[in-house]
């Protein structure tokens, strides 16, 4: 059966020929969109305090780091000397490739001389290696205490932005392992050779049973 569309009455008993859904209006949906606002507005104001909590962390924490490194470089300043880089460029002919006399495990060496005359090789360490600024600097100070007629001598370093430096005494006749067991230049005899390696053997002895560290 068809519905009957007769009037119905009002409250106040008053017949009206109006359908029942136009006394039911939807309510607008404005307070939605309100809400949609707030939930993004508190959203991105959290993400805007989270970005500046972290970025002050991460300020503080360089700047701690940075004051470390100072002090850790006041510390081993007062056990070796230090070196600009202008004055290791300045040496090296600003690491010259002629001036590059080997390359190890640390990076490459290059020839040097100081404005007084002093012949220094510099080690550069090595992008590719993992040794970062306070592992450079603790084994700077543990290698600047050892002192033996044996053993290389460490005049300094260099630590400026990336760049981390070694500057040793130059040792003209390159590697002992060269002299030993290549076809060196210097032709050394056999007793040559073997004050060479008591030579060694006295350094490594003091390395491992005399010295303190």
């Amino acid at each position: 059966m068809r519905p009957s569309l007769e009037p119905f009455a009002t409250i106040d008993g008053v017949f009206s020929s109006s359908t029942p859904h136009e006394y039911f209006k939807l309510c607008p949906n404005g307070g939605t969109n309100r809400t949609v606002y707030i939930i993004v507005g508190v959203a991105i104001g959290a993400l805007c305090l989270l970005l500046f909590l972290g970025g002050i962390l991460w300020w503080k924490g360089c700047l701690r780091r940075k004051r470390r490194g100072k002090k850790d470089t006041r510390r081993l300043d007062s056990v070796t000397g230090t070196f600009s880089l202008k004055q290791i460029k300045a040496a090296t002919n600003d690491f010259d490739c002629a001036n590059k006399i080997g390359e190890g495990g640390f990076g490459p060496v290059y020839m040097g001389q100081l404005p007084d005359g002093t012949v220094i090789a510099v080690k550069q360490l090595s992008s590719k290696s993992k040794q970062g600024n306070r592992e450079f600097l603790n084994e700077m100070g543990m290698i600047s205490c050892l002192q033996h007629p044996n053993l290389v001598n460490l005049h300094g370093c260099c630590i400026e932005g990336d760049q981390l430096l070694l500057v040793y005494e130059y040792m003209e006749n390159n590697s002992l392992a060269g002299a030993l067991f290549e076809n060196s230049q210097l032709k050394l005899d056999w007793p040559s050779r073997l004050k060479v390696c008591i030579g060694i053997a006295r350094g490594l002895a003091f390395l491992h049973e005399e010295s303190r560290l």
